[in-house]
């Protein structure tokens, strides 16, 4: 699957190492170390100062496609960042 990013985003844009981090999340202890879920809110406000909700949003669906835990973990995590809602 690839991740997709419209022409609003810019193309030199390298999410390899944020998205990695994104899915590394569902293989956390449970309940998730607050260290990583800090990490996952930084990841999305930096991808909400970069493109808003709608990179946010490619970027949660594309992680939810590779790994639905991890989706889900995302969602929850980035209620509040933005307009995004859980």
């Amino acid at each position: 699957m690839t991740l997709t990013i419209t022409s609003r985003h810019p193309a030199s844009l390298d999410l390899t190492a944020p998205v990695a981090q994104l899915l590394a999340l569902a293989h956390a202890e449970d309940p998730v170390p607050a260290d990583q879920k800090d990490r996952c809110r930084e990841i999305g406000q930096r991808l909400h100062n970069l493109g808003g909700f709608d990179l946010m949003l490619a970027v949660g669906e594309y992680v939810k496609a590779r790994n639905t835990l991890a989706g889900a973990l995302v969602a929850c995590f980035w209620h509040g960042i933005g307009d995004w809602q859980w």
